[in-house]
């Protein structure tokens, strides 16, 4: 989980359930009973409220159709309203909910991002908004750009470009929490997503242009990403050395796997990331443990019952070490960890060969198990 939070945008106080089908569209409501600009808000208010008790998903594909619906009524009826603003983004909520539930009738996504530019570009929408959209922008840029494959110098330059537009619109010392600028914090963002992408070059671009940046806590960041990067080449020069005594008091050494293809899984509970590669770990480890794979966790939980919980329910039945201390657990701490999830695999001799392995999990496997 990346230490940065960007703000949320599309979701109405609680998460929406995902629909495995979507949900048949219903006759459009009749908004004919709501004679003032007043009203029709009004309206759209209480179904906003409505969004943060829905109990399946189609109650809130026909909220969201309402909302929808009611949004585009009320922009059409009352464009010069002081509430048209606020409205417009309600709109933009609700079909991108629509979009993420892949609901049939949704707005198109271009259309969806025109309005959100067109949001984000206004000083008359509060600043807070205009930050949220741009936060969600750039962090939208950086999932493309991770999720690409081959050259994506492309992608990372349009990132680049998206955080150099916000530190234009907000100023250079605008902070997200009144202490650290945003530069310094989309920065650190930008490092972290590289590492999970195959662009190498981007990464050391980055890396060495933070190093010499003038800013001082980008320079800082940038010295500090080169440290890590010694580190884990350090680390490649000799048998990866991990030992302790898991929270099911089994004793693990590394050494004593030698001949094994293991994954090191830097983890938590409370990471949202984490928790949703725990499915294709599970899988991956049920296909080749019986071929010589094997999991150890490291967990940067500190609720130990609610770790014991969660790896019982889902089926993770590898050790798990734990110590309650976050960030400051003694086993990633040691080895720089400052963002999880951080997935290692290390191969039959004991070598740190990957520390991304997220990305295609059990091709990596696969090839490690055939090595000799």
């Amino acid at each position: 989980m990346q230490k940065l939070l960007i703000l949320g945008l599309l979701v109405f106080g609680a998460p929406l359930l995902f629909a495995q089908s979507a949900p048949p569209a219903p006759a459009a409501a009749d908004l004919s009973t709501y004679k003032s600009a007043d009203d029709l808000k009004a309206h759209l208010q209480d179904l906003k409220e409505r969004m943060h008790s829905v109990s399946s998903n189609e109650e809130a594909a026909g909220l969201l159709r309402e909302i929808l619906g009611g949004a585009q009524a009320f922009m059409k009826r009352y464009p010069s309203d002081p509430s048209f603003l606020e409205i417009k983004l309600l709109w933009v909520q609700a079909g991108e909910n629509m979009v993420a539930m892949k609901l049939p009738d949704a707005p198109p996504p271009e259309a969806l991002a025109k309005g959100l530019e067109e949001l984000a570009a206004n000083d008359q929408v509060p600043e807070r908004t205009r930050v949220q959209i741009r936060l969600n922008q750039i962090s939208d840029a950086m999932s493309r750009a991770v999720e690409q494959s081959g050259n994506t110098s492309a992608a990372w330059a349009a990132v680049d470009a998206s955080i150099i537009h916000f530190q234009k619109q907000f100023g250079p010392d605008f902070s997200l929490d009144g202490q650290t600028p945003a530069i310094v914090l989309l920065k650190e963002q930008e490092l972290f997503a590289l590492r999970e992408s195959d662009d190498t070059a981007s990464y050391q671009a980055l890396v060495e242009k933070l190093a010499h940046d003038p800013q001082p806590q980008l320079a800082k960041l940038g010295a500090a990403e080169q440290e890590r990067e010694k580190k884990l080449a350090a680390l490649k020069t000799k048998p990866l050395e991990i030992a302790f005594t898991a929270v099911d008091g089994s004793k693990i050494d590394l050494a004593k796997l030698r001949g094994k293809v293991v994954l090191i899984d830097f983890w938590a509970t409370w990471c949202g990331p984490c928790v949703e590669e725990v499915p294709n770990v599970v899988a991956t480890y049920a296909k080749y443990h019986g071929q010589g794979f094997e999991i150890v966790g490291v967990s940067l939980d500190e609720d130990k019952s609610a770790l014991l919980a969660f790896t019982k329910k889902n089926g993770m039945t590898w050790p798990q070490y734990f110590d309650g201390k976050r960030f400051e657990n003694a086993i990633s701490s040691g080895f720089g960890i400052d963002s999880i999830p951080a997935m290692w695999l290390v191969d039959k001799k004991g070598m740190l060969v990957s520390t991304n392995g997220r990305r295609d999990l059990a091709g990596q496997v696969e090839k490690l198990l055939q090595a000799p």
